[in-house]
């Protein structure tokens, strides 16, 4: 990132990084009917909304799991959009699913930043566009650590509460 451009938009990833999945409860279908949101995921997106930055969900996985987890946790409501991969045919790092949250979000790829826990999914195709990358790393659910190139984050926090304090400084407020 060049530190030139203001971050205006927040995309966030569902799995792990807004919810902990290793918490999830399925039905005898298989469909995740509860999970336990992450700490400090209101209080972050409570946050990042009052500082007028625009939120939207970027989320590889079946759509009814997603919107089942949305619902439950009561993070639905809280995005000013949600990309799930099972709704729109694309999954990431496809290009589509960031150029889609980027419309959505009204914003040019250096004013967005992409949170998530895939280095391959979540960094690798926010770097690809230009997007600033935050890799989640607060757990080793997925043993998918950023790499030098493709998949190589900008950014590295270990909990949300970090994200806060990341954007001021690259607004120049911190």
């Amino acid at each position: 990132m060049n530190g030139k451009t203001s971050i205006r938009a927040v995309f966030l990833d569902l799995g792990d990084t807004l919810v902990d999945e290793g918490s999830a409860v399925r039905n005898a279908s298989g469909d995740v009917v509860a999970v336990e949101a992450m700490p400090d995921a209101f209080r972050l997106l409570a946050e990042l909304r009052e500082r007028g930055l625009r939120l939207v969900l970027v989320s590889n996985g079946r759509s009814t799991d997603a919107r089942n987890v949305l619902k439950y946790t009561g993070l639905d409501g809280q995005f000013d959009g949600v990309l799930i991969s099972g709704e729109t045919g694309s999954e990431k790092p496809d290009a589509k699913m960031f150029e889609m949250a980027l419309e959505i979000a009204g914003v040019a790829p250096g004013e967005a930043l992409m949170v998530g826990n895939r280095a391959s999914a979540d960094i690798a195709g926010a770097n690809a566009l230009g997007i600033g990358s935050v890799w989640f790393r607060w757990n080793d659910h997925y043993r998918d650590e950023p790499e030098a190139g493709a998949s190589e984050a900008d950014f590295t926090i270990d909990s949300m509460s970090e994200l806060s304090g990341l954007i001021d400084r690259l607004n120049g407020r911190g």
